[in-house]
């Protein structure tokens, strides 16, 4: 008898895989449905080759493990043999002017910050990791608070150190009476140079008799020493008369020089001999100028005169206030409130809270920005406070999305069923349904009941998934 003819079955290309009911394109990648996630396959022209994917070894003590994925991972960090929980801050032992911390199992060190300061020349003492203004560094020198001194590489400024802040004023040198007057190195002001004659110092404008020459008389200018044959008078005559400057004085009239105040003169007999007004030494810092001497009767400060006692403040820094006591300046900072924000910012003087500082970085009042720490969190500075929330989350408008490493919301790249991952565009079957064939599209699964294939009996019985069979399969 002839045999019944079968009708043809489906013939698939050999580039393409049939694995579990479903249909794999050729160089497809795939989790096995039932494999699990370390379990990775691949369709190579029509045959399926999986392979377990092998994790490497941790060295924390509490690896987390994604449900997603095969390999747990390590959300602590490890460093130099110690362990640290996430969000952990620490100093390193060796130095403490270090500080990491541990976020998603990896460790950030970066030099400890520092909060600013509120002084111009603060000093990094011995031991600390952050300037102050306990004292001052100037030119790479170390001044105390309330120290007076001269500019090392300016010797016309007198500076004082307060607070962390020097401030500097320029000398003012009394005007000279000679045509040539020398400044010696390191000095400020010119004066007028005296005259070496015979081992006696001599001021200049000084007229003497010469000691070794009894009939000459000498005169000190400009450093140099002339002398003049001296006329003798009878010793019947009364004593000489001086002229000086076009003005007449009598023997023995002690007066001061016309064109220097501060010279006082003497007619000795015809001859005319001045000095300079001598200045007892003071003790202050910022004399001001009066009767030909500096006194410590008040205060030159910026170019200007300032009684004792009086109050100001300083034109270099509108932070500062200063006062003048007995010739010297002392200017301190302007008192800073204390403050209830946690995170100030830097204000003109002290610091506000009309903003914030955290973490380092400024941030305006009001301000939304990424939590330093979590990319999946906002925060928004208010008044000093800083204030960070999780970022919602919206409908990604596809029913089955998946969670993309360094992603915050679910996106619709591919679909997250039944436990697995899979990717937009492959067919599988329903793992809660063998009778069911699924696809992915666009983030959501859609399922349908698998068609039957016909029986190649004459006479078939109702089988699986209620497709015809033949009895005996």
């Amino acid at each position: 008898t002839e045999c019944d003819t079968l009708p043809p079955s489906v013939v698939f290309p050999h580039s393409v895989c049939e694995y579990e009911s479903a249909l794999i394109g050729n160089g497809q990648m795939f989790h096995p449905i039932f494999g699990g996630p370390c379990i990775q396959c691949t369709c190579s022209n029509g045959d399926v080759q999986c392979q377990e994917e092998i994790c490497p070894p941790l060295i924390c003590s509490n690896p987390f493990r994604d449900p997603g994925q095969c390999c747990p991972t390590c959300t602590v960090c490890i460093m130099q043999g110690l362990e640290y929980e996430d969000g952990a801050e620490w100093e390193l032992e060796e130095s403490q002017c270090t500080t990491c911390t541990c976020a998603n199992g990896n460790v950030t060190c970066r030099p400890k910050h520092c909060p600013p300061v509120s002084c111009l020349h603060p000093s990094l003492n011995n031991g600390n990791c952050c300037p102050s203004c306990d004292q001052c560094t100037y030119n790479k020198r170390q001044y105390r608070n309330g120290q007076e001194f001269i500019d090392p590489d300016n010797p016309c400024q007198n500076c004082h150190c307060q607070s962390g802040t020097v401030r500097c004023t320029p000398t003012d040198c009394l005007p000279t009476s000679c045509t040539r007057p020398e400044r010696k190195a390191g000095q400020c002001c010119a004066k007028c140079p005296d005259c070496m004659f015979e081992g006696r110092v001599l001021l200049d404008g000084q007229r003497f008799p010469n000691p070794v020459n009894p009939c000459q008389e000498c005169t000190c200018v400009n450093g140099q020493v002339t002398c003049e044959k001296r006329d003798c008078i009878s010793a019947l005559s009364p004593p000489s008369e001086c002229r000086y400057n076009g003005l007449l004085y009598q023997h023995m009239q002690r007066f001061y020089d016309p064109s220097d105040a501060c010279r006082s003169c003497i007619c000795n007999n015809g001859t005319i001999t001045c000095q300079r007004k001598p200045c007892a030494p003071l003790q202050c810092s910022h004399p001001i100028l009066q009767d030909c001497c500096r006194t410590c009767d008040g205060c030159l400060f910026g170019g200007k005169e300032f009684a004792n006692g009086e109050q100001f403040a300083d034109v270099s820094d509108s932070c500062n206030v200063c006062v003048c006591r007995e010739g010297s300046v002392s200017c301190e900072r302007t008192p800073c409130p204390v403050l209830e924000c946690p995170f100030p910012t830097q204000g003109p003087c002290c610091r506000v809270c009309d903003g914030c500082n955290y973490m380092g970085e400024e941030y305006l009042n009001g301000q939304e920005f990424p939590g330093p720490l979590d990319p999946c969190s906002r925060c928004e500075c208010i008044s000093g406070f800083v204030s960070c929330s999780r970022r919602p989350c919206y409908s990604p408008g596809c029913s089955h999305p998946i969670n993309l490493p360094g992603q915050c919301c679910p996106v619709c790249e591919g679909c997250y069923y039944g436990g697995v991952t899979i990717g937009n565009g492959q067919t599988f079957a329903d793992p809660t349904d063998t009778c069911s064939q699924c696809s992915c599209r666009s983030g959501s699964v859609h399922c349908v009941r698998a068609l039957c294939a016909p029986a190649p009996c004459s006479h078939p019985i109702i089988g699986r998934c209620d497709c015809p069979q033949c009895d005996g399969e």
